[in-house]
């Protein structure tokens, strides 16, 4: 196998866990957005400035939002073998200093997080990797511990929604 077909390969299959993880967040946020825009009405209130309103009605969907962000840029991910096979079509210059990866480690959401990461440090997949605009985003450390405090954020306000439409 050549050393494209195994860069082809593997934006395979991290299209294939990003098209996993999409379907799964998008039933998800489907409901958390419900919810948050619930607890946003409940939060409202026509006596407060406006300015105050929309703080804290930003707050509340703040988690929302982040993962919202998230679905959009995995849908960019899962468009990444067409990208790629465009892209790599007439590169030869990809193979010079590109080291071997782990084309079987992806499966799961952290094999893709790691060969994204990787992807992006190697010489001549820059232009891939600014095609799908999105994977910058999704690699950086602190959006990945924004979008887990968001994920925490959303499963809390899934929980307290349904108790105050109850004492409300």
């Amino acid at each position: 196998m050549s050393v494209l077909d195994q860069i082809q390969s593997l934006f395979e299959k991290i299209g294939y866990v990003a098209e996993g993880i999409r379907r799964k967040l998008g039933y998800f946020l489907l409901i958390g957005l419900a919810a948050s825009i619930y607890t946003a009405s409940v939060v409202y209130s026509a006596e407060s400035f406006m300015w105050w309103n929309v703080i804290k009605c930003l707050i509340v969907m703040l988690p929302s939002l982040v993962l919202l962000c998230i679905w959009i840029i995995l849908g960019q991910v899962m468009q990444a073998p067409e990208v790629a096979s465009n892209l790599l079509d007439d590169r030869d210059e990809i193979l010079q200093g590109f080291t071997e990866l782990e084309v079987s480690n992806v499966t799961s959401l952290t094999g893709a997080y790691g060969a994204l990461k990787t992807l992006r440090q190697q010489e001549g997949l820059e232009d891939v990797m600014e095609a799908i605009s999105g994977v910058g985003i999704l690699i950086n450390p602190l959006f990945a511990l924004l979008a887990v405090l968001s994920f925490i954020g959303l499963l809390t306000l899934l929980f307290w929604a349904p108790i105050l439409m109850v004492v409300l």
